[in-house]
């Protein structure tokens, strides 16, 4: 059986975690197959978030919270290199979420970047992880913290793990059910995401459309290859 890493962002992608083990403990009795070959991760950026306790003590979805807060001198480091990076103002203790502004998630992911590497990388090993191995990551391309990490996220596991077999499973907007109020940013958000895919999956050096992006912390990467093997979106 090939081992699997699922990596829930936000929190959809921790529903969609929490009710794949609900699904499996009613045929067997247990959260996940077992530690020696799957591993779950949460990465959230909004502290009121937590996964469900059981009466049990609470599932195995192992928590990794991003955010910004008291990175002051860092963030104004960051000021100028980065056309996209918000004023220091707008994102400086704060850890409540991303409020459905990717460059919020973004900015997280980068300040914690190092605490994410580490837990990959011990997770992946806690599931013996080698070239069969499944990498799954799961959430919405409708708010900040999905949008603003999916995209460095898959690029960053693909440089921790060197591994191919990185499968995205994102909730798009159902139009039916989007207030008007939220429908703008909501569809902007998912534009967006499927136009960086879209562009990342066709990486041609001719046309420059590589993924190339260095870090704060110096991790460089660059890769011609597409984000994900394949993407399915509900």
């Amino acid at each position: 059986m090939a081992s699997i890493l699922v990596i829930g962002v936000g929190s959809t992608g921790l529903s969609a975690m929490e009710q794949a083990q609900q699904f499996y403990y009613e045929f067997t009795k247990k959260n996940s197959p077992g530690a020696n070959n799957s591993a779950f991760l949460y990465l959230e950026t909004d502290k009121n978030r937590l996964p469900k306790v059981t009466p049990n003590g609470g599932t195995d979805i192992k928590a990794c919270f991003l955010c910004p807060q008291n990175i002051d001198a860092t963030l104004n480091n960051w000021q100028g290199k980065y056309e996209w990076m918000p004023t220091t103002a707008q994102v400086l203790n704060t850890h409540s979420g991303a409020a459905g502004q990717p460059a919020f998630g973004r900015i997280a992911l980068w300040a914690e970047e190092q605490s994410v590497r580490n837990i990959i990388q011990d997770l992946y090993n806690q599931i013996n992880g080698n070239a069969q191995t499944n990498i799954y990551l799961v959430g919405s391309l409708t708010g900040g913290t999905g949008t603003g990490i999916f995209l460095d996220l898959a690029y960053l596991i693909r440089q921790i793990t060197n591994n191919n077999n990185i499968y995205g499973m994102f909730m798009l907007p159902d139009k039916n059910n989007v207030g008007q109020t939220t429908k703008d940013v909501i569809y902007e958000n998912a534009y967006t995401s499927l136009f960086s895919i879209d562009k990342y999956s066709k990486a041609d050096t001719k046309t420059n459309t590589n993924y190339k992006c260095i870090l704060p912390g110096g991790t460089d990467i660059s890769n011609l290859s597409a984000p994900f093997y394949n993407v399915q979106f509900f």
